[in-house]
């Protein structure tokens, strides 16, 4: 296959099930080797783990099997064991339990009397106020329509900012409760008509992804930051690059790198207790397309307000070396007049 120079051509091929990297190399044998190999990560989507306790679990665990990649676990809030299990994620639907676990949490229809949300004793109806939305959570959701149904009251907490609201009454909180990602739904998705609407599934889809860690990018320019938020359970993060080369840093909220400087395939690992907690790739390519530019352009940029043709006008240049050489003959001749007079 041959490419013109400025061209682009489209290939499709057909994966067999368990790659996890692509690289594709061109044999041009240029003077800029290091952009002749493209590299991609097409594994890099990481899955979620969650536990639904709930005692009627159906609603929801039917949206949850619609997310890709979430492999959903059910269990009755009478077996439920503090602090939970390893899931990333876990979701209590009409309970809570004394202290949050070691994943993400959704709390929703949280019940009075617990200790980590503060809940009003007495449920009460929404007004027909209009709905504010702020954040990306909910951006382009709709909830036109939808009647939540009774609702016990939560006070925000400290940590935690409303995303939904009908007035002063928060009906979905976001937060993160020292290293907890936490989401609260004050209402109870089964007293109202949530569930008919395109906009549950929407909601559990989105709210899934924002409490879990993103996936990796797929690729990354040479050079580029990688910012990580890591799982909170994890301990460290270590980065080995295409050489074996590791780096090894302590676990935060987000974490930028900005080494990869190396084209090829770098290893990402979430560690805990010495064990991985999860282990992704991120590819790295060199190059750029105005660096593989080899078209002539104007070395000097227009003004702002010019017309952009006079910064595209090639310059006429002077080879000034004949002018030179006259100026260094004429002093040479001076020379030898006043050394012969």
């Amino acid at each position: 296959m041959a490419l013109a120079a400025g061209g682009e051509t489209e290939l499709t091929w057909t994966l067999p099930k368990g790659y996890d990297r692509l690289r594709a190399e061109l044999d041009g044998g240029d003077a800029l080797a290091e952009d002749d190999d493209a590299f991609l990560s097409v594994g890099q989507a990481r899955p979620i783990s969650a536990l639904l306790v709930s005692e009627q679990p159906d609603t929801l665990r039917r949206a949850l099997a619609a997310v890709p990649g979430v492999r959903v676990t059910v269990v009755d809030p009478a077996g439920y064991q503090p602090p939970g299990s390893s899931a990333d994620l876990t979701i209590f639907e009409g309970f809570l339990p004394p202290e949050w676990p070691a994943g993400a949490a959704l709390a929703i229809n949280p019940p009075p009397g617990s200790p980590l949300v503060e809940v009003g004793q007495q449920a009460q109806r929404l007004g027909e106020g209009e709905l504010t939305q702020t954040g990306d959570l909910l951006a382009g959701l709709s909830f036109a329509g939808v009647s939540f149904g009774p609702i016990y009251p939560v006070a925000p907490p400290a940590w935690a900012e409303p995303r939904l609201a009908d007035g002063g009454t928060p009906l979905i909180l976001r937060g993160r409760d020292g290293a907890h990602e936490v989401a609260i739904w004050a209402f109870d998705p089964a007293a109202g008509n949530l569930p008919t609407r395109l906009a549950f599934p929407l909601l559990v889809a989105r709210t899934v992804r924002d409490l879990t860690p993103p996936p990796l990018p797929a690729s990354l320019p040479a050079g580029a930051p990688l910012t990580l938020r890591p799982d909170p359970r994890a301990a460290e993060l270590r980065l080995v690059d295409p050489r074996g080369v590791e780096a090894t840093l302590a676990s935060a909220q987000a974490i930028t790198f900005d080494t990869l400087t190396q084209p090829g395939f770098y290893r990402v690992e979430e560690r805990r207790d010495g064990a991985a907690v999860f282990r992704g790739l991120v590819a790295v390519n060199a190059g750029a397309a105005l660096e593989s530019n080899l078209r002539v352009r104007s070395a000097v940029p227009a003004v702002a307000g010019e017309q952009s043709a006079a910064a595209d006008t090639p310059r006429e240049l002077t080879d000034l070396w004949p002018w030179l050489a006259l100026g260094a003959l004429a002093v040479l001749m001076l020379e030898w007049g006043y050394i012969h007079r």
